[in-house]
């Protein structure tokens, strides 16, 4: 039995995402002066509240919560987490399913490189000197956004115990909505770059989820004829 079931609404998902991506990223590119407005105007409200915070441990507990996941939010820890987290599965026998989730994962990180190179957005003033690169799509949204998602479809449904289930859920919640803030709070992005990341990134992996479950059968009778799927 598939671990991944084919459904109509990961497909419905998938359009929904690509049309907010597609939306937002014609905005900007564009320059539509409504869009940037509200972007200037969010930047402008966060540090006035916050001032210009640094990534350090030495400041007050919310500045050291959003310097943690702001720091491990970044691609390498969320990479090396995705690894980490592929051991037991693949143990479990979940083979095709493990080379489907870190393939997910890394092409969809590279797919968003390849928009910040193509668009080449301006970061937000005030943003913090190691904050580089491009600020569309932003990168700490592709990536905790593919893997949050992924936990949430893959490892979930394999916590049978409520209350783990439910505890370890919440964890994933909270970290993934965290990491998108830290990056408002140290004016890392601006907020449609946000919209953009998380969109583009949830559209890579509804997609990529549809093709798992009409693809799963196929590499289990040929390829992978000891894997579970």
């Amino acid at each position: 039995m598939n671990l991944i079931h084919f459904k109509k609404k990961d497909i419905y998902s998938a359009l929904f995402c690509l049309l907010i991506f597609t939306i937002t990223a014609s905005l900007i590119w564009l320059q539509n002066k409504t869009i940037l407005t509200i972007d200037s105007f969010l930047t402008h409200q966060i540090q006035h509240i916050f001032g210009h915070p640094q990534m350090t441990y030495h400041g007050n507990f919310f500045n050291d919560l959003m310097t943690f996941f702001a720091t491990y939010g970044d691609a390498t820890p969320l990479v090396l987490l995705s690894f980490i987290l592929s051991i037991p599965l693949f143990i479990s026998g979940y083979r095709f399913l493990v080379i489907w989730f870190l393939g997910v994962v890394a092409t969809g990180g590279i797919v968003g490189v390849i928009m910040k190179l193509f668009f080449q957005r301006e970061r937000p003033l005030g943003h913090l000197l190691e904050d580089d690169g491009g600020s569309f799509p932003s990168g700490h949204a592709v990536g905790s956004t593919l893997v949050c998602l992924a936990l949430l479809v893959v490892i979930i449904p394999l916590l049978k115990q409520p209350a783990l289930n439910f505890i370890v859920k919440s964890l994933i919640w909270v970290s993934w909505i965290s990491i998108l803030v830290s990056r408002l709070y140290f004016s890392a992005h601006h907020f449609s770059d946000l919209i953009g990341g998380v969109s583009l990134a949830a559209f890579w992996f509804f997609s990529a989820v549809v093709v798992y479950s009409l693809t799963a059968d196929w590499f289990k009778k040929y390829l992978f004829k000891k894997s579970k799927i």
